[in-house]
């Protein structure tokens, strides 16, 4: 999986997710980390949290639990 961002989006295996605010922190956070941690993902908006559900089914992203 690739994930890059920049300052309005977020771009993983060539789909784009328009993120703002602490969501766009919280994603730049994975992307550069490759992993967050369980109290940072819940700080995410419900649209954001969605999109990593998503991205889990996909196969692009895998949870810890």
């Amino acid at each position: 999986t690739r994930t890059l961002y920049d300052g309005r989006w977020v771009f993983i295996n060539g789909e784009a997710f328009e993120a703002g605010g602490d969501d766009a922190k919280i994603l730049a956070e994975l992307a550069d980390k490759r992993s967050l941690a369980a109290a940072t993902v819940s700080a995410l908006t419900p649209t954001a949290k969605r999109t990593i559900v998503e991205w889990i089914a996909a196969g692009w992203v895998h949870s810890g639990s």
